[in-house]
């Protein structure tokens, strides 16, 4: 009876050993699954990550080769956003908990991709998606969503890529470094929520830097400003017109 008593507490601890083991390997899976189905479900748009890496012992996490897609209507074969590296330093055990605690996420070398339309672009265009789909999200919420709490998020970097099909030229600006804190506030925010947040920030940071680029752009692709803010979904105020003229002026365009 001894021995039967022994051989069974040998086998739980084994199959708990064995449980804990196959937790750790898979929470990698589960936290990139979860992180891929929740942005997809607040962009509308096609969203890939290659890995998650967690670290216990380390209490950090990395994100590897994250691309956001663009929206209907902009056939780019690029990603709107994308990065091939994130650091992450989080509580791992929040993990399970209803709300999920992130000292700091890092975002290195971040390309933004900006695609004209008709009357407006891509990053505008997901803006208002994210926001419309936001408010459905109020109307239905979930029984018991993940929420997060960030407390520094970094984009370090960040670069605007210019898509402008048939011209033959591709222009690449620099953005900086865009800050964000207190993400989530004390009981935290879902994700979707979150990206709520921060889109039109970066938004409008990507679409000044575009507008404050047109003069020079127009002159270097010798087109006219109204012609390059209409490829770019972009308004022309007067003056942009004028300092496009004054350099043409100058280069002898």
């Amino acid at each position: 009876m001894r021995r039967l008593i022994v051989l069974l507490s040998s086998a739980t601890t084994l199959v708990a050993i064995g449980a804990g083991v196959w937790f750790y390997f898979s929470l990698d899976g589960i936290v990139r699954r979860a992180i891929v189905s929740q942005v997809a479900a607040a962009t509308g748009v096609d969203v890939q990550l290659a890995a998650v890496r967690l670290q216990a012992k380390k209490q950090s996490g990395e994100l590897k080769k994250f691309q956001l897609g663009n929206p209907a209507g902009y056939s780019s074969r690029e990603p709107l956003f994308a990065f091939e590296r994130a650091n992450v330093a989080l509580n791992v055990a929040s993990l399970r908990e209803p709300v999920v605690r992130i000292r700091e996420v890092e975002i290195e070398r971040v390309t933004i991709l900006y695609s004209g339309g008709a009357s407006s672009n891509n990053l505008e265009t997901l803006a208002a998606q994210i926001a419309e789909r936001g408010k459905r999200s109020k109307s239905a919420p979930d029984k018991a969503p993940r929420r997060l709490v960030i407390d520094s998020l970094v984009i370090d970097d960040a670069r605007v890529r210019l898509d402008l099909p048939g011209v033959g030229h591709t222009s690449e600006l620099r953005l900086g470094t865009l800050r964000f804190a207190n993400l989530g506030g004390k009981d935290g925010d879902t994700i979707g929520q979150i990206i709520q947040r921060i889109s039109p920030a970066i938004t409008d940071r990507a679409t000044a830097a575009v507008a404050k680029s047109l003069p020079r752009m127009a002159v270097e692709l010798g087109l006219s400003p109204e012609k390059l803010a209409e490829m770019l979904g972009l308004p022309v105020p007067g003056p942009l017109r004028e300092a496009a003229d004054f350099l043409r002026g100058i280069f002898g365009g």
